[in-house]
């Protein structure tokens, strides 16, 4: 009998796409990102990414793969809430003491 999407939940569905499509496509596109300077591939990854989130339907397939599985990381703060943890530093940290 074949799967039917409708009835595997949603969270499950994409773990299973993740396994099934996100990890042959890093491998190729690291490949295929090691191959040029690291700024070059930098900007071509950018760029791709916009490309993808330019229209609805990739924002929410972005969206979709890029949230935690779960939500044990999620913060409150300030009457905000956040998927991930923030974290907010100084900023001495970018020109160390010498």
């Amino acid at each position: 009998m074949p799967i039917l999407f409708s009835s595997v939940p949603a969270r499950k569905l994409i773990a299973i796409l993740k396994y099934l499509f996100l990890q042959p496509m890093y491998s190729l596109l690291r490949k295929l990102y090691f191959m040029f300077p690291a700024e070059q591939a930098h900007y071509m990854a950018m760029n791709q990414l916009s490309l993808l989130t330019a229209t609805k339907p990739g924002k929410k397939l972005v969206s979709a793969l890029a949230a935690p599985a779960d939500n044990r990381h999620e913060t409150r703060f300030l009457n905000m809430t956040f998927k991930n943890p923030v974290g907010l530093g100084p900023g001495s940290t970018k020109m160390p003491a010498t």
